[in-house]
């Protein structure tokens, strides 16, 4: 199975090493005002996702296998889930998801992030912005639902 395949949880270390610089240095280089680069802000959100990846390999060790959540999961508000939820991200206004607007939808994960000793999801639901940011919320809040199964169609 290619690394593609793979999330970056399960790569080897020197790829996820490899990769983590790469991105970094390109983000640098995209936000330094030296060149006009469109692909910046895909750099600097691959950069703290794989730092986030980083960060769980040294806080978690081995039990970084068993995150709770997978990309690909489907995911529903859970028990923890308050009146809204804020989504995070570094150095912009956040986005909120209210109990009404999540109520009785479910959410397919794009990303698994671990950042502050939290693990946070991206969703395909809200993935970027017109400014090109990427909202991710607190995974607690939200429980696995089985796989859904495609139906086929009605005619």
């Amino acid at each position: 199975m290619s690394l593609e395949n793979k999330e970056a949880y399960e790569w080897p270390v020197h790829e996820l090493m490899e990769r983590f610089q790469r991105s970094f240095a390109q983000a640098a280089i995209s936000g330094s005002g030296l060149v006009i680069d469109c692909t910046g802000s895909y750099y600097t959100r691959e950069a703290i996702y794989l730092g986030g990846v980083i960060e769980a390999r040294l806080t978690l060790g081995d039990k970084i296998k068993d995150r709770p959540f997978r990309a690909g999961d489907f995911v529903r508000m859970g028990k923890n889930f308050g009146s809204m939820v804020f989504s995070r991200y570094i150095g912009s206004s956040n986005r909120s998801l209210t109990r009404d607007d999540a109520r009785g939808k479910t959410f397919r994960v794009q990303r698994v992030l671990y950042s502050e000793r939290k693990w946070w999801l991206y969703f395909h639901e809200f993935s970027i912005d017109d400014e090109g940011r990427e909202f991710c919320f607190p995974a607690d809040v939200f429980e696995v639902v089985p796989q859904l199964v495609d139906m086929p169609a009605q005619g």
